[in-house]
């Protein structure tokens, strides 16, 4: 699991999560994964419900489970009610679709890596 507060990768994550959030409209200091998942977990829509499923399942791949649950969790007390017009939500799934393209790829290749050290 990646030390989002610790770690060099995980700050870089969390920080280009949080910019993709702000460029579709979304609170600034709130990553993608705690948006969907208060989403989820307050509106449920099929929507938020695909993006959630995409996004857990590329986190376990580092064997993180319910990622935008915790992410939602670390995320407590912001404001969530930002964002929401089409064009940003359509903005907001391109962003996660290909975010969690390539981090598939970068985890995968990790995992292989370390099965043959």
């Amino acid at each position: 699991m990646i030390d989002y507060q610790k770690s060099y990768l995980g700050k870089n994550l969390n920080s280009l999560s949080q910019l993709g959030n702000t460029l579709c409209d979304g609170g600034v200091d709130i990553s993608i994964s705690g948006r969907i998942g208060y989403n989820c977990r307050y509106k449920a829509t099929p929507y938020w419900l695909k993006l959630k499923n995409r996004v857990d399942n590329t986190f376990e791949l580092l064997d993180e489970i319910n990622h935008c649950d915790t992410a939602l969790d670390r995320d407590r007390g912001e404001d969530y009610k930002l964002g929401g017009t089409a064009k940003n939500l359509r903005g907001l799934k391109l962003i996660v679709y290909t975010a969690t393209f390539i981090l598939r790829g970068i985890f995968k290749l990790k995992k292989l890596k370390n099965k043959w050290i």
